[in-house]
């Protein structure tokens, strides 16, 4: 079976439940609009992303391997238009956002028993606004995790 819902739950859960998310003050969101309001920031967004399931030789007990791609947006912005300050925020709210994933369940990196393993991440540059009220700088994450089924 394929449980996408329960991959992006576990991550909420773990982000949200991260001291050093709550010490940033991250406001953190599954499956919700992209954030507009500055006062919002930092800010998470949380949402599945396609899933690849891939036959593997009839001999081995686990046949099937399902490949998760859970999409995280991050978000920084500063009323200020200082974009220095901005992007440094952003690069807190990356590294806390990898870290609490990364050494929750005493890094097993199963996010919470959903998967067998975290495979990677992928980090792209995702959006930059600049206008006279603000900053706003974004990443997109990916995340790549791997469960195999009979």
């Amino acid at each position: 079976m394929i449980f996408q819902n329960s991959v992006t739950n576990a991550v909420f859960t773990i982000l949200s439940s991260d001291q050093g998310m709550i010490d940033i003050d991250a406001h953190i969101f599954q499956n919700d609009l992209f954030n507009q309001d500055p006062n919002q920031t930092p800010w998470v967004g949380i949402y599945s992303a396609p899933i690849t399931v891939e036959a593997e030789r009839v001999q081995k007990p686990n046949p099937w391997k399902i490949i998760y791609n859970t999409t995280i947006y991050i978000q920084n912005q500063n009323q200020t238009y200082e974009g220095e300050q901005t992007v440094d925020g952003l690069e807190n709210l990356l590294n806390a956002t990898i870290t609490a994933i990364d050494t929750h369940d005493n890094i097993n990196r199963t996010l919470m028993g959903t998967v067998d393993i975290i495979k990677g991440y992928q980090i792209n540059p995702y959006q930059l606004n600049i206008d006279e009220s603000n900053v706003s700088f974004a990443y997109e994450i990916i995340l790549t995790s791997e469960r195999r089924k009979n």
